[in-house]
């Protein structure tokens, strides 16, 4: 892990800084670069899942989204339905 922050910092995409009350722990933050970078990799994300949805038949979408959110809760990803209204709702 150490290694990979050192390089997402090397490549400004996060600052690293103390803990102030523990100097083993290290906070990370995404810098601005950083926030841009996943915004745009999220948003690239999104729209090929939606391309890949709207190239499924209309009466198969509905089960198909319900195992992807399944799927994503599952993993442990946050609830997010922004990424969803322009084809859930087919």
């Amino acid at each position: 892990m150490t290694r990979l922050c050192d390089r997402l910092a090397a490549k400004g995409l996060v600052t690293r800084e103390p803990e102030p009350n523990n100097r083993r722990r290290i906070r990370l933050a995404l810098t601005p670069r950083g926030k841009r970078l996943v915004r745009s990799v999220t948003a690239k994300r999104r729209a090929e899942i939606a391309r890949i949805v709207a190239r499924v038949p209309a009466r198969e979408r509905r089960p198909m989204i319900a195992a992807l959110h399944a799927f994503g809760e599952a993993a442990g990803e946050p609830a997010d339905v922004s990424w969803a209204p322009e084809w859930f709702a087919e």
